[in-house]
């Protein structure tokens, strides 16, 4: 359609109609389709940073607990002419014969957050096990030393250490599974394991879940053997954890937790802001809007009126209450409809022309806004 001035002339009333701008208003709805994509853009980018900043099974915890234990051993050695040291580190090969003792280390210890109250038992036992070489699982014989006898302490802390050494007269075990063995003319392997049993019991006033902990540390020492290999029996005790525990949504990084809350709240308001323009917009420019979808859906259909139209040529002026009506009417007729805009913003008129008869509907903003006041929908002016 062209853009030139239009003309329309009813009975009592001519028009001359400018072109209202209707750039302005598609600009305002491209800049609102715009904002509508950054906030939408603004949206996923806060979701993400609350995705990474947020564990939806994770745990949040209120007393959080380090639990360490480990063992260790020195071998001390008979005057001998081979060895300038007194004693040998762990993790060697020796000779039995050269052992004088093995000190026995360990250590247990548990480093909380909060102050927890602590009640703990531990001692040390010596099981010395006679056993079938080919198969340790048959034992011909045990006796448990009691190489410690039970503490029992308290304590209100943060950190619970326990250190303990024991010194194992190797001669002594030895002697006494050789004696066995040769009474009784078998051979049979056999070997002291030490073992530290700890018992640690903890609550916090602020947790609702007490901790409860049974530990072993462990070293296996070989009898009665030329050369012999001690090794420490027990994994070193690295353990973390809570007394009290929560299942669910866990902030793990504060920074990206606000900045996706910030960008999310942004992303909500922008978008009510958008849903209210467009809500408004189309309340405002309800005329605009459909006489946009008109002039749009049935291009192929309508002109620009390019000379005065005056009813008074006409023998037969028929109002037509619908647009679609007046579709049927220039389909039929095989003629295009004819489009004039006699008040910018506010009322435009669209005839089809047939010999001697107008048909004519009228489009105004006051109607489409139901103004009870506004004029019959068919009239002219």
């Amino acid at each position: 359609m062209n853009k030139r001035d239009l003309q329309y002339k009813s009975k009592d009333k001519a028009y001359k109609v400018k072109p209202e701008n209707k750039k302005r208003i598609l600009k305002k709805g491209a800049v609102l389709k715009l904002f509508i994509i950054l906030c939408i853009l603004i949206l996923i980018v806060s979701c993400i940073l609350l995705n990474y900043s947020i564990e939806l099974n994770g745990k949040a915890t209120d007393a959080g607990y380090h639990e360490i234990g480990d063992a260790d051993y020195k071998v001390y050695l008979k005057d001998n002419n081979y060895y300038d040291t007194k004693y040998l580190d762990s993790g060697m090969q020796y000779v039995a014969s050269l052992i004088s003792s093995v000190n026995t280390k360990f250590n247990y210890e548990i480093h909380s957050e909060k102050n927890l109250d602590y009640q703990y038992t531990y001692n040390i036992t010596g099981d010395l096990i006679i056993y079938d070489t080919n198969d340790s699982s048959k034992v011909l014989y045990t006796k448990t030393y009691h190489l410690l006898s039970p503490k029992t302490e308290k304590l209100n802390s943060n950190n619970l250490v326990i250190n303990e050494d024991i010194d194992i007269d190797y001669d002594e075990y030895n002697n006494y599974v050789n004696s066995y063995k040769r009474d009784y003319g078998i051979s049979a392997s056999s070997k002291l394991v030490v073992t530290m049993n700890v018992d640690v019991k903890g609550k916090s006033d602020i947790t609702e879940k007490n901790l409860n902990h049974k530990n072993k540390l462990q070293i296996n020492i070989p009898l009665s053997e030329q050369t012999i290999d001690i090794n420490i029996a027990s994994d070193k005790i690295n353990n973390k954890g809570a007394l009290f525990t929560v299942d669910g949504p866990v902030i793990t990084n504060i920074v990206l937790f606000i900045l996706g809350t910030i960008l999310l709240l942004i992303a909500l308001t922008g978008l009510i802001i958008s849903i209210d323009l467009i809500v408004s917009y189309r309340r405002k420019n309800i005329y605009i809007l459909t006489l946009h979808k008109f002039l749009r859906d049935y291009d192929r259909l309508i002109v620009n009126a390019t000379e005065n139209i005056s009813e008074d040529k006409f023998e037969r002026v028929i109002p037509v209450s619908s647009f679609t009506e007046l579709v049927d009417a220039a389909e039929n007729n095989r003629t295009s409809i004819i489009f004039f805009e006699a008040i910018p913003g506010q009322k435009s008129f669209f005839l089809v022309i047939k010999d001697k008869t107008l048909y004519k509907y009228r489009l105004t903003k006051a109607y489409l806004e139901g103004n009870p006041d506004a004029e019959e929908l068919n009239q002219i002016r």
